[in-house]
Order: structure tokens, then C-alpha cells, then sequence
């Protein structure tokens, strides 16, 4: 990004349609689209909720309270291990019944499977520490779920619907959906003509039975020097999270299950496999 561009976006008070435009046109990273967030004087939301699901309730609430909803649902599902719920939603309007089911959750975010109404799922996300900028925190996250869906790359990734600056929300995958039935690009030739880093095949957990990838999580511009940087703030993002939680939040990591996949990941990131 170019200096006039911060400039242009600083002189016009940053409204997040700003940011999220120049989101669409290039890749962000993490660093860039916090700064720009950082410049708006209120808070920021991106992308729009499907009609296709959110059709009863875009009917009884206008989108500022259901962005409101969403904010808080966030924290709800940030601070319940398993958060499985059943919420009412309520306005002058009328009601709409939210139900969510606990999917997983890694180092920076708890996922919840959300239904409206009874329609179709989506992923929702919510992070544990969104202030903390990481290339898979919801700096990084959320500019690529913006940059690919603007640039038609939904055959074996999730497309993108919402965020705010604490969750995101995108498509649920079944585990029967194949890339084959669906329109767009495909990353690994978008990712080619732009110069993007190869999506991580490594953690099982991230995609379907069939290969789509469900986490966004960790695309960027290829560089180099980028994997050097990406270790030291990896190194920053886990001496953060010892100091606030202790080390017991890291217990979930010492079992052969991870022990093996950060050998594996480590081994990939020094180029030798």
C-alpha cells in the first residue's frame, strides 16, 4: 500500500466501505489493515450477511443491532469451552430463534456452527485476542476473506460473508461438499499469479473430507524473509499467551498428535520437506 493511499483513507475519516475496498483490490497483511482499522473513529464491520440465511432476521432487525448481536455473541462463545445455546433474538419486529452448536477451536479462536431459523449454517469465529496482531488473529483473517471472495476464489475455500473486529463469519462446509460442484477459482491458481504463500496441508482439522479449506487463517504475500518474520512473531504470540493464561494453556499442545505437527510444520518452514 502506498503512502497517498494512507493518506486518502486518513483524510476521508477511514470509513470502514474505504478500508474494505481497497481490501478487495489487494491483499492486506495483518499489519496494514490493523493500522487502518486502527484510523476509524468507529468500530468496523465488513462484508454483508447472506440473504440466503439471514432472511428472517434481516426482516425483523436492522443490521446495526444485528452487528451488535454479533459483538456480543463473540464474547460469549470467547469465554465458554463448549458453547452449545439456543438464543432468542427479539425486536419491535418480531423474534428469531439463533442455535449454536460448538465445532473446535485452535490457539486464537473458538468456532460455532450458527442456524437461524432452522435455514443453513455458518461458521462463526470468534477470537480470543483480537488486539494482538498476528497474521492469524483477525487482522490477518479477515483482509484475506475480503480479498479472496472479491476475487472470485470460492471453488476449494470458504467464502467469506461478515466480520467485525472480534469474529468473522463464512461459509459452513459440509463434509460432503465437493470442489467440483462449485463455481470460482481455485486458490492454488489464484495463489500463483499473485504471489500468495500455498495454503498449510498440514492440520487435518482445517478442511473437509475433500480438501476445501475452512480456515483462512496464515495467507500472505510470499516473500522473503517472510517465514523468519512469521517465527519471531509466533515466538511473540505464544510468550503473550504463557504470560496471561500460564502454562497450562499450552497443554492442549503436548500430545503426539501436536508434538507431530509442529515437527512436520517446522521441517516445512525450514524448506526441508
Amino acid at each position: 500500500m502506498t503512502e497517498p493511499e494512507l493518506k486518502s483513507i486518513k483524510a476521508t475519516a477511514n470509513r470502514p466501505s474505504k478500508i474494505e475496498a481497497i481490501a478487495q483490490t489487494q491483499l492486506l497483511s495483518a499489519w496494514q489493515f490493523h493500522r487502518l482499522c486502527q484510523r476509524t473513529p468507529q468500530p468496523s464491520y465488513f462484508g454483508e450477511f447472506p440473504p440466503s440465511i439471514f432472511a428472517s432476521v434481516i426482516g425483523k432487525i436492522d443490521t446495526q443491532t444485528l452487528r451488535q448481536f454479533c459483538d456480543d455473541l463473540a464474547e460469549y462463545v470467547s469465554r465458554h469451552k463448549f458453547p452449545n445455546a439456543r438464543f432468542d433474538l427479539v425486536s419491535d419486529r418480531g423474534c428469531v430463534r439463533l442455535t449454536l452448536d460448538y465445532a473446535g477451536e485452535g490457539a486464537i479462536g473458538r468456532v460455532v456452527r450458527l442456524q437461524i431459523d432452522g435455514t443453513a449454517s455458518v461458521a462463526f469465529k470468534a477470537f480470543f485476542d483480537p488486539d494482538f496482531v498476528w497474521q492469524h488473529g483477525p487482522w490477518g483473517e479477515i483482509p484475506v476473506g475480503i480479498y479472496l471472495k472479491a476475487s472470485g476464489v470460492t471453488r476449494d475455500v470458504a467464502e467469506f460473508f461478515a466480520a467485525g473486529t472480534i469474529w468473522l463469519m463464512w461459509e459452513w462446509i459440509e463434509e460432503d461438499t465437493h470442489p467440483k460442484t462449485r463455481r470460482g477459482l481455485e486458490y492454488a491458481t489464484f495463489a500463483r499469479r499473485e504471489g500468495l504463500t500455498a495454503l498449510n496441508p498440514l492440520n487435518g482439522s482445517n478442511y473437509n473430507r475433500y480438501g476445501i479449506r475452512v480456515d483462512l487463517g496464515g495467507v500472505q504475500k510470499n516473500y522473503l524473509g517472510r517465514r523468519l518474520r512469521d517465527g519471531l512473531y509466533t515466538i511473540g504470540f505464544y510468550t503473550r499467551k504463557i504470560r496471561r493464561e500460564g502454562w497450562r494453556s499450552m497443554a492442549v499442545y503436548f500430545n503426539a498428535k501436536s508434538i507431530r505437527y509442529a515437527l512436520k510444520r517446522g521441517l516445512r518452514l525450514l524448506g526441508l520437506t
